[in-house]
């Protein structure tokens, strides 16, 4: 028998024959010493890695007993008894074989005041905090769409007292689970990004927010912000992401641009917008030597395509409306 055999047998014999509350004991102990007894587990790839592709091979009834086990771990974890990486860990193992109770766990400890003892307690530093409350944010986002999930983070997101530095995270969570109103919470990110200037990886968040919200939502809804928003949403967000450094070809929108070292150009070429709404448009010949000139083409980008959406709106209700 070769070990990973012999392994996948010992953790299958595991599951069944313990008790939902000695799984999760056996993962507490295993989480906290590094010893998943009787199971020899390797340092590399994580124990987590390993766990979930034990899980994988075992039968579902086995898999729903051990996800239980793994939500149990969650709730039975307090900051008096274990350290911040133990709950990381269950948290991640959760999102590994997709134990979705975790979720009302999660919220219960991000909106009581348990965690902040991580501040102060037992000698650890406020980055503990920061790390953990990071990963359960981001195994949060794992479980979306789910509206609680949503609910949790608008709560967190206009909250005062909650740490302003997870902004980030829970806009794009929102954004996720609503990219469409993505509008509702921009203002809020802004002002935060005021106050704490430098504090968010605005490159990161902004490559991320094109990729949740597409650029055709963020066109058609820019309307709804209000003017000021507008100004810094093209300055922040589109001078990273979807300036014209970054813009290139693409058949939804009909533009071909070229990036010449610190110089933005533009060739003169129609395209075809190759969706159901078949608009075509064409790229103006434009050199743009400074960000203001870059910010300006982007707003012109984006309010013309607005307006354009608006126009075939309008054009398909008068021909509905005649048939």
């Amino acid at each position: 028998m070769s070990r990973t055999t012999s392994i996948s047998f010992l953790f299958t014999k595991l599951v069944s024959e313990r008790a939902e509350n000695e799984l999760s004991d056996w993962l507490l102990a295993g989480f906290s010493t590094g010893s998943f007894e009787p199971l020899w587990l390797h340092d590399e790839p994580s124990h987590n890695n390993q766990l979930k592709h034990l899980f994988d091979d075992i039968s579902p009834n086995l898999k729903a007993k051990f996800k239980r086990a793994v939500i149990c771990a969650s709730i039975e974890w307090h900051i008096t008894g274990y350290s911040h990486k133990v709950l990381r860990d269950i948290a991640i193992l959760s999102a590994y074989v997709k134990a979705s109770g975790i979720v009302k766990v999660l919220q219960t400890k991000l909106e009581s005041d348990e965690l902040d003892r991580l501040k102060g307690d037992r000698g650890q530093t406020p980055d503990s905090y920061y790390d953990l409350v990071q990963i359960l944010i981001a195994v949060l986002r794992g479980f979306l769409p789910k509206k609680d999930v949503g609910v949790l983070f608008k709560r967190l997101f206009f909250s005062e007292t909650f740490d302003p530095r997870f902004a980030g995270q829970l806009l794009l969570g929102l954004c996720e689970c609503d990219p469409e109103n993505y509008t509702l919470y921009l203002p809020r990110f802004m002002q935060l990004e005021a106050k704490y200037h430098g504090q968010f990886l605005l490159h990161y968040i902004a490559a991320e927010m094109e990729r949740i919200i597409t650029l055709r939502t963020a066109a058609a809804k820019i309307n709804k912000l209000d003017s000021k928003y507008q100004e810094e949403f093209l300055k922040t967000f589109c001078s990273y992401q979807w300036s014209p450094a970054n813009l290139i070809y693409d058949p939804q929108f009909g533009y071909a641009l070229t990036s010449r070292r610190e110089t933005f150009q533009t060739e003169r070429q129609v395209f075809p917008i190759k969706s159901k709404m078949s608009i075509c448009w064409q790229a103006k010949v434009t050199e743009m030597r400074c960000s203001s000139g870059a910010v300006e083409w982007i707003r012109s980008f984006i309010e013309d395509y607005r307006n354009r959406l608006m126009k075939v709106k309008t054009e398909d209700e008068k021909t509905r409306g005649k048939e």
